[in-house]
């Protein structure tokens, strides 16, 4: 029902976690990069706040091809490294 949507939105609800994941995982690596000035980011490299950065970005690398085009653009102007 409406009402319950609204409740659950109202508790602030993730009705999209995969989208969610996507976001924590840019801004894991935005900060990576202005950290560290590159993207030589290790498969086991887990960011401060326990979240799995170097999977992420594999998973970026590997599914380049079915990424939508605005998450490729957005990693493109942050200068992100396809080949890892």
């Amino acid at each position: 029902s409406m009402e319950r949507q609204k409740r659950l939105d109202d508790l602030g609800f993730d009705w999209d976690p995969l989208s969610s994941q996507w976001e924590r995982g840019f801004e894991a690596l935005k900060s990576f990069h202005q950290q560290n000035g590159n993207f030589a980011i290790r498969q086991s490299y887990k960011a401060q706040d326990g979240f799995n950065l170097g999977r992420w970005v594999n998973r970026q690398r590997t599914r380049k091809d079915s990424l939508s085009e605005e998450r490729r653009e957005r990693l493109d102007e942050l200068g992100f490294v396809w080949r890892g």
